[in-house]
């Protein structure tokens, strides 16, 4: 994610005429980070609200942590045991 002072200088080199390629390249970021922000047109850093997918699962996780002695790749491999090796096509 493109910081509030690189959103900013995108907006002001564009308003200097300064072609989005060059912008992209002079930022080393994407052309389609460039564009987007030119969308907005504001440099303030959007606020992305992303669901939790733990949430459902969250009692069970609350459960197995003591028992995994807080190690969290073992409670998903508790949670989430792998797929036996014969289903598996070779």
């Amino acid at each position: 994610m493109l910081s509030q002072s690189q959103r900013a200088t995108i907006l002001q080199l564009h308003a200097q005429r300064v072609p989005k390629r060059e912008i992209a390249r002079l930022l080393n970021v994407s052309r389609h980070s460039v564009r987007q922000v030119l969308k907005a047109n504001s440099s303030a850093v959007p606020n992305i609200e992303r669901a939790e997918k733990a949430v459902p699962f969250r009692q069970q996780i609350l459960e197995l942590l003591p028992a995994c002695k807080g190690n969290l790749v073992r409670v998903h491999e508790e949670r989430w045991p792998p797929a036996p090796h014969s289903l598996i096509p070779r």
